[in-house]
């Protein structure tokens, strides 16, 4: 097996697939009806997955050797990282890169979760919009830099999880595109900028994460489109202009608005978000004002 991927790496190859089985269903589960225990199954895709970074770690060090620029060679693996594939098949792709993490319980969710702190380098891979069944990017706590490439805006990605990074730059307004996304975690990075009016097209988006940036101006108007919406985090950022109105998300359930650089008093419209659970808000500039009625908010319980 080490062979044919290192001949596939060294032919141009992106992706080593260490598991493809013809079962129904490319998971545990389709393992566990071939009369594998989940122990079995687990143990076996986890050491396919740890011979796959050998091999590919045999690449990268022949792919060194044989370079005559170091810099040139570096730019390069930056631009073109090899990814492993714990299962492909017709039910998707579960990408479980890096032999540190756990390769996961269930295969079938079609995520990439095993790259949450694993310490990488480098720029975003544009390369994963190639990658047609992703559903979820988890990268949180890595030292990635740059920006979301533009390639990923035409992708089917439902999350995007990139909280505790060094990306930095405006919002691309090309994230608009993405319409099935329902989460976008962009927290804790070095974003600045206005936030684009283009984020208002994510019709079903559920949670979004701006927090701990460096963001600026007011908030577009377009973000009223966001009815879904059950989780916004703002808080310290350098915003301007008004808190925005609530009324048209009537779905939230976390609130969280502290030192985010907003002004005035709190709207009014917050009495009618029943769903309410968590509210947090802090710092706002300008005189006091009146606290608004929360008896409508029946399922708070922090404030």
């Amino acid at each position: 097996m080490s062979l044919v991927h290192l001949d596939y790496l060294e032919a141009g190859a992106i992706v080593i697939i260490s598991a493809s089985y013809q079962v129904r269903q490319d998971s545990l589960q389709g393992f566990e009806a071939r009369g594998m225990s989940r122990e079995e199954s687990e143990a076996l895709l986890k050491t396919n997955v740890e011979i796959a970074c050998e091999v590919r770690s045999i690449y990268y060090e022949r792919a060194a050797k044989g370079s005559r620029d170091g810099a040139e060679y570096g730019n390069y693996l930056e631009q073109h990282p090899v990814l492993i594939a714990a299962s492909v098949g017709s039910y998707g792709a579960y990408l479980a890169d890096g032999c540190h993490g756990s390769v996961g319980d269930a295969l079938d969710i079609l995520k990439l979760s095993s790259l949450k702190a694993q310490d990488l380098d480098g720029i975003l891979p544009p390369s994963l919009a190639k990658l047609p069944f992703i559903k979820q990017i988890d990268l949180t706590r890595n030292y990635l830099h740059g920006k979301i490439p533009r390639e990923w805006a035409s992708t089917k990605l439902e999350s995007i999880a990139v909280t505790v990074n060094r990306l930095a730059g405006p919002i691309p307004d090309y994230l608009g595109n993405i319409s099935a996304l329902t989460d976008l975690s962009l927290d804790n990075n070095m974003f600045n900028g206005s936030v684009p009016p283009e984020l208002g097209k994510l019709v079903n988006l559920k949670s979004l994460h701006l927090d701990a940036n460096y963001f600026t101006g007011q908030l577009p108007l377009e973000l009223n489109n966001l009815i879904n919406l059950q989780d916004i985090r703002l808080s310290r950022n350098n915003f301007k202009g008004k808190l925005p109105n609530f009324q048209f998300w009537k779905q939230l359930q976390k609130l969280d608005i502290q030192a985010s650089g907003f002004e005035g008093h709190l709207p009014s419209s917050i009495s009618i978000l029943s769903n309410l659970s968590d509210i947090s808000i802090s710092n706002l500039n300008g005189g006091a004002s009146e606290f608004p009625q929360l008896q409508r908010v029946t399922q708070l319980k922090n404030l």
